[in-house]
């Protein structure tokens, strides 16, 4: 099934390196822990799992925040791991792009990693769900559709796009921090 959904999006990925340069991290509520992969596939061996905050401490519920510095087939590169309370790990390695998370900052998203190229989709902050690719500060995301209640748009689906000003902190909105605005 990733390899139909990659032939979908040979498109948007053909300006893509897989070099990033933006930061990220895990959602710590779900129950299991996010693997991280000696290479980026299910078949690579397990070489550790992304920290989490214990349950009963300040930062239950937050994940491991990582930079994310390359990505390959889905699947992105992460370094420089810390959980929630600023604890640096020396593991580094691959997760699956789907528990990669940040905050795109941009009312916009574009068919290629540039300003000036054709715009794909245009409204407030998308709720990335998965990290495609990236190139740069640029994030190929699969997001879904909110409204101001923060209530998903079902019947409008998902989108994909390029994305940028990512805001990759767990404890702040990066307020500030500015993407793309709409195009006048």
């Amino acid at each position: 099934m990733r390899c139909l959904a990659l032939v979908a999006l040979l498109p948007f990925a053909a300006h893509a390196d897989g070099l990033c340069d933006f930061d990220g991290y895990t959602d710590g509520t779900h129950p299991w822990d996010v693997a991280i992969h000696a290479g980026p596939s299910l078949d690579s061996a397990v070489i550790g799992v992304a920290p989490r905050a214990a349950q009963g401490s300040d930062y239950e519920g937050f994940g491991a925040d990582f930079s994310v510095v390359e990505m390959k087939d889905g699947w992105a590169r992460i370094a420089n791991l810390q959980d929630a309370d600023g604890n640096h790990f020396k593991t580094e390695g691959w997760i699956d792009g789907a528990y990669v998370q940040f905050v795109p900052q941009t009312e916009v998203a574009f068919a290629v990693p540039d300003q000036t190229g054709p715009v794909v989709w245009s409204g407030s902050d998308p709720f990335s769900n998965a990290l495609l690719d990236c190139h740069g500060e640029w994030a190929l995301i699969r997001f879904d559709l909110v409204d101001t209640d923060g209530q998903v748009w079902l019947a409008s689906g998902q989108q994909i796009g390029w994305v940028r000003g990512i805001c990759a902190s767990q404890t702040t909105t990066c307020d500030g921090l500015i993407g793309d605005r709409h195009p006048k």
